[in-house]
Protein backbone atom coordinates (compact mmCIF):
# COMPACT_ATOMS: atom_id res chain seq x y z
CA UNK A 1 0.00 0.00 0.00
CA UNK A 2 1.43 3.39 -0.82
CA UNK A 3 2.13 6.18 1.76
CA UNK A 4 -0.50 7.85 0.33
CA UNK A 5 -3.28 5.57 0.72
CA UNK A 6 -1.95 4.99 3.94
CA UNK A 7 -2.84 8.21 5.31
CA UNK A 8 -5.93 8.13 3.77
CA UNK A 9 -7.28 4.87 5.49
CA UNK A 10 -5.82 6.01 8.68
CA UNK A 11 -7.48 9.56 8.65
CA UNK A 12 -11.03 7.42 8.17
CA UNK A 13 -9.82 4.72 10.86
CA UNK A 14 -9.74 7.01 13.28
CA UNK A 15 -13.60 7.84 12.61
CA UNK A 16 -14.03 4.37 14.33
CA UNK A 17 -14.36 2.90 17.77
CA UNK A 18 -11.42 2.03 19.72
CA UNK A 19 -8.80 3.41 17.58
CA UNK A 20 -5.59 4.90 18.99
CA UNK A 21 -4.20 6.64 16.24
CA UNK A 22 -3.25 10.42 16.98
CA UNK A 23 -4.78 12.79 14.63
CA UNK A 24 -1.51 14.78 14.78
CA UNK A 25 0.29 11.55 13.84
CA UNK A 26 -1.44 11.91 10.05
CA UNK A 27 -2.45 15.37 9.43
CA UNK A 28 -0.55 18.68 9.46
CA UNK A 29 -0.63 21.09 12.13
CA UNK A 30 -1.87 23.40 9.25
CA UNK A 31 -4.98 20.77 8.36
CA UNK A 32 -7.83 22.18 6.89
CA UNK A 33 -11.02 20.14 6.25
CA UNK A 34 -13.04 21.59 3.40
CA UNK A 35 -15.86 18.86 2.95
CA UNK A 36 -17.05 18.52 7.09
CA UNK A 37 -20.90 18.98 6.61
CA UNK A 38 -22.25 21.84 9.23
CA UNK A 39 -24.71 21.19 11.88
CA UNK A 40 -26.77 23.88 10.40
CA UNK A 41 -26.37 23.08 6.63
CA UNK A 42 -24.01 23.14 4.01
CA UNK A 43 -20.33 22.76 4.20
CA UNK A 44 -17.94 24.01 7.19
CA UNK A 45 -14.15 24.54 6.91
CA UNK A 46 -12.47 23.06 9.76
CA UNK A 47 -9.03 23.22 11.65
CA UNK A 48 -7.74 20.19 13.09
CA UNK A 49 -8.89 21.01 16.30
CA UNK A 50 -12.53 21.68 15.07
CA UNK A 51 -12.00 18.00 13.17
CA UNK A 52 -10.97 16.70 16.31
CA UNK A 53 -13.88 17.69 18.48
CA UNK A 54 -16.28 16.62 15.80
CA UNK A 55 -14.73 13.12 15.78
CA UNK A 56 -14.91 13.10 19.75
CA UNK A 57 -18.78 14.16 19.46
CA UNK A 58 -19.19 10.79 16.98
CA UNK A 59 -17.85 8.75 19.71
CA UNK A 60 -19.44 9.78 22.29
CA UNK A 61 -22.89 9.74 20.71
CA UNK A 62 -22.61 6.93 18.16
CA UNK A 63 -21.09 3.23 19.54
CA UNK A 64 -19.44 0.35 17.81
CA UNK A 65 -18.83 2.99 14.99
CA UNK A 66 -16.88 1.15 12.35
CA UNK A 67 -15.05 2.08 9.12
CA UNK A 68 -14.64 0.07 6.63
CA UNK A 69 -12.46 0.64 3.38
CA UNK A 70 -14.10 -0.69 0.61
CA UNK A 71 -11.62 0.86 -2.65
CA UNK A 72 -8.80 3.19 -3.25
CA UNK A 73 -7.18 4.23 -6.14
CA UNK A 74 -4.11 6.76 -6.22
CA UNK A 75 -2.19 8.62 -8.74
CA UNK A 76 0.19 10.27 -7.56
CA UNK A 77 -0.18 12.27 -4.05
CA UNK A 78 -4.29 12.39 -5.19
CA UNK A 79 -5.90 9.42 -3.45
CA UNK A 80 -9.84 8.79 -4.20
CA UNK A 81 -11.15 6.19 -1.08
CA UNK A 82 -14.79 4.49 -1.23
CA UNK A 83 -15.75 4.16 2.17
CA UNK A 84 -18.68 2.84 4.93
CA UNK A 85 -19.22 4.00 8.34
CA UNK A 86 -21.80 2.05 10.12
CA UNK A 87 -22.49 2.62 13.92
CA UNK A 88 -25.27 2.55 16.64
CA UNK A 89 -26.96 6.14 17.28
CA UNK A 90 -26.71 5.56 21.42
CA UNK A 91 -26.01 9.27 22.85
CA UNK A 92 -26.90 12.56 22.33
CA UNK A 93 -26.25 14.29 17.98
CA UNK A 94 -26.24 17.14 17.35
CA UNK A 95 -29.27 17.63 19.97
CA UNK A 96 -31.12 14.61 18.77
CA UNK A 97 -31.20 11.89 21.88
CA UNK A 98 -31.39 8.08 21.50
CA UNK A 99 -31.85 6.66 25.22
CA UNK A 100 -31.93 3.67 25.44
CA UNK A 101 -36.15 3.18 26.22
CA UNK A 102 -36.88 4.86 22.94
CA UNK A 103 -40.30 3.72 21.93
CA UNK A 104 -39.18 2.34 18.92
CA UNK A 105 -36.18 0.56 20.20
CA UNK A 106 -32.66 0.45 22.16
CA UNK A 107 -31.34 2.24 19.30
CA UNK A 108 -30.53 3.67 16.20
CA UNK A 109 -28.44 2.08 13.36
CA UNK A 110 -27.34 3.92 10.74
CA UNK A 111 -24.71 3.63 7.79
CA UNK A 112 -23.28 6.35 5.63
CA UNK A 113 -21.41 5.11 2.14
CA UNK A 114 -19.21 8.48 0.72
CA UNK A 115 -16.43 8.37 -2.06
CA UNK A 116 -14.00 11.18 -1.30
CA UNK A 117 -10.34 12.21 -3.00
CA UNK A 118 -8.59 14.94 -2.54
CA UNK A 119 -9.41 18.51 -1.95
CA UNK A 120 -9.66 18.80 -5.87
CA UNK A 121 -12.28 16.22 -6.13
CA UNK A 122 -15.17 16.44 -3.75
CA UNK A 123 -17.54 13.87 -2.63
CA UNK A 124 -20.31 12.10 -2.89
CA UNK A 125 -22.76 9.56 -0.72
CA UNK A 126 -25.58 8.35 0.50
CA UNK A 127 -26.68 7.45 3.99
CA UNK A 128 -29.25 5.21 5.64
CA UNK A 129 -30.75 5.49 9.11
CA UNK A 130 -33.56 5.68 11.44
CA UNK A 131 -36.43 7.59 9.98
CA UNK A 132 -37.86 8.31 13.29
CA UNK A 133 -34.55 9.95 14.17
CA UNK A 134 -33.09 11.58 11.13
CA UNK A 135 -36.57 11.83 8.45
CA UNK A 136 -34.19 9.66 6.06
Amino acid sequence: MSFEKNLARRSLEMWGSGNSDTPEEVFADTYANHQESAAVGGVATLDLAGWKAVVAENHRAFSDFRVTVLMQIAEGDLVATRWQFEATHTGVYLAIRRPGNAPHGPACRSTVSQTAGSSRAGSTGTSTGCSKCWGS
